[in-house]
């Protein structure tokens, strides 16, 4: 399980599994409430909770998670 933050497209995913999301997984965007202007969204695979997206993180996230979270490509 590990964070990754994309500070271009300001948008946090938790990786809950080793594998890479796979063609074929099936996103659900969650009600949040109206205040929030962020979106969250869960990605199910073969009926297993495998990522968690939070657009607009940096007003959501506290900032030393998204400092500490790896960058898209980074290992």
């Amino acid at each position: 399980m590990h964070w990754e933050y994309s500070p271009d497209s300001d948008a946090a995913y938790l990786h809950l599994t080793r594998a890479e999301p796979a063609a074929g997984r099936e996103s659900i965007e969650v009600p949040v409430p109206d205040a929030v202007t962020s979106a969250v969204v869960l990605d199910w695979q073969d009926g297993i909770l495998v990522g968690i997206e939070v657009q607009r993180a940096s007003t959501v996230l506290d900032p030393d998670l998204l400092a500490r979270a790896m960058r898209p490509g980074q290992t």
